[in-house]
């Protein structure tokens, strides 16, 4: 995580404890957590594919090992 996203991080921490939000840092906050979810949405479907990536291998790893034992 970079300086940007730490930075961004502790303002929306702030905000949250606002007992007024004025509009303006509202929209803000609204951004942030949208592009927030963006990014964690985008990281579960890497984590998938690495995943599906990783059980197809072992999958064939596996079939190998049957096809030596079996000869």
């Amino acid at each position: 995580m970079d300086i940007k996203s730490k930075s961004e991080d502790i303002v929306f921490s702030v905000i949250q404890h606002l007992p007024i939000v004025p509009s303006s840092l509202m929209n803000w906050a609204n951004d942030y957590l949208n592009r927030r979810i963006a990014e964690l949405e985008h990281e579960t479907l890497r984590q998938q594919w690495d995943k599906a990536s990783l059980e197809k291998t072992l999958s064939k790893i596996h079939d190998r090992q049957q096809d030596k034992e079996k000869h």
